[in-house]
């Protein structure tokens, strides 16, 4: 009977320690203030990835199957219809997926030859399922950037904060 005890009490601890410990969700944590890059649009590599997880997740919420293939920093030209509007420089942080149905696309600051998020300023996804990604461009409106999708008819618009 002892044995049988025993050997009963070493199968449950056995049973136990085999028990599938938990996933740990990776926490990716990514400092927005921080600089992304430098001029001549080099983006850093290191930075590029924790955006590339970020942006990801952010895709994968939105519904969208596709992940990134790649991340660039692109010069986007301002339209307006302001008079008083003059065009200066604007830079952004596009990525396109795999699928080349989606772009997401976030406005940059330049401080000292550096690229930063510009802050307060929402990030944009353009979805759709043209034979053509949405591309983002940029309309100033009421002193201010704005982002926007143009290419197809059916491009879809969705905005996040970093």
């Amino acid at each position: 009977m002892k044995n049988f005890f025993l050997a009963t009490v070493a199968l449950l601890l056995l049973l136990v320690s085999c028990k599938k410990q938990p996933e740990q969700q990776e926490e990716i944590v990514f400092n927005t203030t921080a600089s992304i890059g430098s001029l001549p649009a080099t983006l850093n590599e290191v930075k590029a990835d924790a955006i590339k997880k970020i942006w990801n997740k952010e895709l994968e919420a939105t519904g969208v199957t596709s992940e990134i293939e790649s991340l660039e920093i692109i010069h986007l030209s301002v339209t307006s219809d302001e008079i008083t509007f003059k065009s200066a420089p604007q830079y952004a942080l596009k990525a396109i997926t795999k699928d080349k149905h989606t772009t997401l696309t976030a406005l940059l600051v330049v401080k000292n030859n550096e690229f930063y998020f510009d802050e307060g300023t929402a990030t944009i996804i353009c979805n759709s399922d043209c034979n053509e990604p949405c591309e983002p461009g940029a309309t100033y409106k009421n002193g201010k950037v704005w982002l926007k999708c143009s290419g197809c008819a059916d491009c879809v618009k969705t905005d996040f904060m970093l």
